[in-house]
């Protein structure tokens, strides 16, 4: 995971990091994240009819299930337009697309940016030893992905 970051920093480095080395980037860490969502849901709704935690900790979960959804949904918007880039043809629209992604990726920066204070706020909560391992691997990847969208340009 931090090689993959140090290698994208040092694309981002350069006067136009390409798209498509975000998004790439981007998905390696949302493996991760999307394991430990998996392994909270597991825990919430119980495996085989046996919850592994209390009510109040499925609160918990809940909250930071939610914030997660809504930090996933951010990245639609980036994804997509990252995507067009690569199978734009001219050069004049790749680079009006690649600038509607560098935009795109601010914003999914800004809002992502709550998204985690409110899984630190609900992880402080929290006193389920292997539910907070779970929550702290999410936020963890919701802090790579931010970062990475973070070292795009701001414009072109």
């Amino acid at each position: 995971m931090t090689l993959l970051t140090i290698a994208f920093a040092g694309h981002a480095q350069s006067p136009k990091p390409d798209p498509a080395d975000a998004l790439k980037a981007i998905s390696e860490q949302l493996k991760s994240f999307s394991v430990s969502q998996h392994n909270l849901a597991e825990m919430r709704d119980g495996f085989f009819g046996k919850k592994s935690i209390d009510d109040m900790e499925t609160a918990h979960v809940d909250d930071v299930l939610s914030a997660t959804k809504e930090f996933r949904k951010e990245l639609e918007l980036p994804f997509f337009v990252g995507k067009l880039v690569a199978e734009m043809r001219l050069a004049e629209d790749a680079d009006t697309v690649r600038r509607t992604f560098y935009m795109t990726a601010q914003r999914a920066v800004m809002i992502t940016d709550a998204d985690i204070k409110d899984v630190d706020r609900y992880l402080t909560a929290m006193h389920d030893a292997a539910a907070r391992t779970q929550v702290v691997k999410v936020r963890d990847a919701m802090i790579s992905i931010r970062d990475i969208l973070q070292s795009v340009p701001k414009n072109d």
